[in-house]
């Protein structure tokens, strides 16, 4: 289950992410995992539509 919670700053994670971008959409997918419980500390995505004039 992922929990959204404070990560102290002595504490080792991983961040994942991915990015693709077009002339017309924009798409960014991130995971941060705790590198030694491997436990999943959050994740998030976003998509935009890019209106060019």
């Amino acid at each position: 289950m992922l929990q959204d919670f404070f990560v102290h700053s002595d504490r080792q994670v991983y961040f994942f992410a991915s990015f693709s971008q077009n002339e017309v959409e924009e798409f960014h997918k991130y995971i941060v995992i705790d590198a030694e419980t491997k436990r999943e500390l959050q994740e998030g995505k976003s998509y935009h539509h890019c209106d060019n004039p």
